[in-house]
């Protein structure tokens, strides 16, 4: 998961982020949601789990680390790809 922020994001920026993360061909899924201050870039699977954990639960990065590894090295590896995408479109 990657978390930024832009003191003064332009639209094109925004629309090029959903672009590439949505036409990124990884070996997991990805998903970024640009609708708070805070933009967001994270594996579906690990949004899932945020959205079915208690509100307030902190061990939801723990719990998937612990019960996946291939998961989490995959996904560490389709980041890299991922973040070299935005920086060279």
């Amino acid at each position: 998961m990657v978390v930024w922020r832009y003191s003064d994001p332009q639209d094109r920026v925004r629309d090029d982020f959903q672009r590439i993360v949505a036409e990124f061909d990884g070996d997991v899924e990805w998903a970024v949601d640009l609708s708070a201050e805070n933009w967001v870039i994270m594996t579906q699977r690990l949004r899932r789990e945020f959205a079915r954990a208690a509100k307030g639960y902190v061990g939801v990065l723990s719990d998937l680390k612990n019960s996946d590894q291939e998961f989490c090295l995959q996904a560490t590896a389709d980041l890299s790809k991922l973040l070299q995408k935005i920086r060279n479109p």
